[in-house]
């Protein structure tokens, strides 16, 4: 076999296995994003990251604006479903765990500390996060805020915000507004 045709061999096995990589954390994205009634609601069995960008794109009320910001949007939500995954398979220590929920943190502080974003999707996305931090006060003021933008702008994703918004409620101690 001559080298050309070695090398060429070797590229196409590489590349075969990072689609075959590629595929299998989508699968895994798809699984965890879906797992319950209100996932299979939002997301229809598609990857959940490539289906928030996208309703993003299409249904914004209010896009965020600045310098890196549709960057920043899609660093957010894709490395938030990069981290909710890995969270479920590695385990909350795991260093590529750790590295993705930063990169969504950081790229989530700069759309709405910096640049103002009054997006409800990338508001609920920021809430989320405040929730992982146990930072629940924030939480629940940042859902409540996100709720009716959901209702008008993305209702697909009611039923997950609810959610999460009534949850931080309880965790602040704030049963009854958790219960309506």
């Amino acid at each position: 076999m001559s080298s050309t045709r070695l090398f060429t061999a070797i590229l196409l096995t590489l590349v075969s296995l990072h689609v075959s990589q590629i595929q299998a954390s989508e699968r895994q994205e798809i699984f965890v994003g879906n797992r319950d009634s209100a996932g299979q609601y939002a997301y229809h069995g598609g990857v959940p990251s490539k289906v928030e960008i996208t309703m993003y794109q299409e249904q914004s009320p209010s896009p965020c604006e600045g310098e890196n910001a549709q960057y920043a949007v899609e660093v957010a939500l894709s490395h938030h479903w990069e981290w909710s995954v890995l969270y479920r398979t590695k385990g909350a220590e795991n260093e590529q765990t750790l590295r993705a929920f930063d990169d969504s943190r950081q790229a989530l502080r700069y759309l709405v500390e910096d640049l103002n974003c009054e997006d409800p999707l990338i508001q609920y996305r920021y809430g989320n996060n405040k929730h992982m931090q146990q930072e629940y006060e924030k939480s629940a003021g940042v859902f409540e805020k996100a709720v009716e933008g959901i209702k008008d702008h993305y209702p697909r994703m009611l039923p997950m915000v609810l959610g999460q918004y009534g949850e931080a409620l309880g965790v602040t101690g704030d049963v009854d507004g958790a219960i309506a």
